[in-house]
């Protein structure tokens, strides 16, 4: 295993640790937090957020391309994708 492919696996499991907080969230809150922590899921989340940044740096730090990295151009026509279904599942009232 490289540096990269080393870097990948911690970029993979950051990205899981967001999975697992924010099911945290939508099961008990953003103001909530586990007895043993100070910290709140929301403030969970954004820790694990910076924590994905801090891989992505280290990443284009050994040689790895992120040169189109936070594109602003993918990043809106993300934005417009997800409103976009969000208003549908509103339309067929999944969403309230």
């Amino acid at each position: 295993m490289n540096k990269i492919e080393h870097l990948l696996t911690i970029l993979s499991e950051e990205c899981g640790e967001v999975i697992q907080i924010t099911s945290k969230i939508l099961r008990f809150g953003e103001d909530d937090h586990h007895p043993s922590s100070p910290q709140s899921n929301g403030q969970l989340l954004i820790k694990e957020l910076n924590d994905i940044l801090g891989v992505v740096e280290l990443l284009e730090e050994n040689g790895f391309d992120v040169t189109d990295f936070a594109n602003f151009d993918d990043i809106e026509k993300k934005k417009s994708k997800v409103k976009h279904y969000m208003n549908y599942s509103k339309e067929i009232g999944k969403i309230e």
